[in-house]
């Protein structure tokens, strides 16, 4: 009988991003190099980061079945298939990060899904960590975008909810923000919204203000605070 094989440990960013400034540098690397390996994977890959990603926003359509629960069990459906503000949301995400972190060990098998520490001291001092804001990153020799950044939509996603205005909708070529960033351009409204919004922010790192409490909670029908 063979023995399990040894349990992983998942860091957080914070962690990874010190040991890199302190000459360990391969956990960090190895980490960016998974990342950037999954969204290089072709979107008909299911450990693409195109489908996984899609698999927590997608297929933003219409569901007939919500409409039908009742009163007890109706909650606010956005079209997606994650669970935000309902009972299932524990459990349905656990198992989506742990789709997310077997997809990065495809391409690194050492690899683990870190999590960021929004309790530490530099999170509570700066905000979201720098290492997901700026634009590049060293890599093998090699200056790459940062994969933990953004991500450029290789198709574009339609958005099928009747009662948003197709505000979701992203070309192709997109290339997705994060919060306090927004990212809704489906609409010439909603664009005009992002862009008077966005330019507030010119510089990535602004984005890390501590000023944008964590925590803070999102409103889905205010442009400004979607993290897209």
């Amino acid at each position: 009988m063979t023995g399990s094989p040894p349990l992983k440990i998942r860091y957080s960013i914070g962690y990874l991003h010190d040991q890199y400034d302190c000459g360990n540098k391969k956990p960090l690397e190895d980490l960016i190099r998974a990342w950037k390996g999954i969204q290089e994977l072709p979107i008909t890959d299911k450990r693409s980061f195109f489908v996984i990603g899609g698999d927590h926003g997608e297929p933003f359509q219409y569901r007939k079945q919500v409409d039908e629960l009742s009163q007890v069990d109706q909650y606010v459906y956005w079209g997606g298939y994650c669970n935000p503000g309902n009972v299932l949301f524990p459990t349905w995400h656990r198992v989506y990060v742990l789709k997310l972190e077997e997809a990065l060990q495809s391409i690194v098998p050492d690899v683990t899904m870190p999590y960021w520490d929004e309790t530490d001291e530099y999170s509570i001092k700066h905000g979201i960590p720098a290492i997901l804001t700026q634009a590049q990153f060293e890599l093998d020799g090699e200056i790459i975008d940062n994969p933990l950044k953004s991500f450029i939509l290789p198709e574009g996603l339609s958005d099928s909810i009747p009662s948003d205005d197709r505000a979701y909708e992203k070309p192709k070529g997109y290339e997705t923000v994060r919060y306090p960033l927004s990212g809704l351009v489906g609409t010439p409204e909603a664009r005009a919204a992002t862009e008077s919004h966005n330019a507030q922010y010119p510089h990535p790192s602004q984005n890390t203000d501590p000023g944008i409490a964590p925590g803070t909670p999102l409103n889905l029908d205010t442009p400004d605070l979607v993290y897209l």
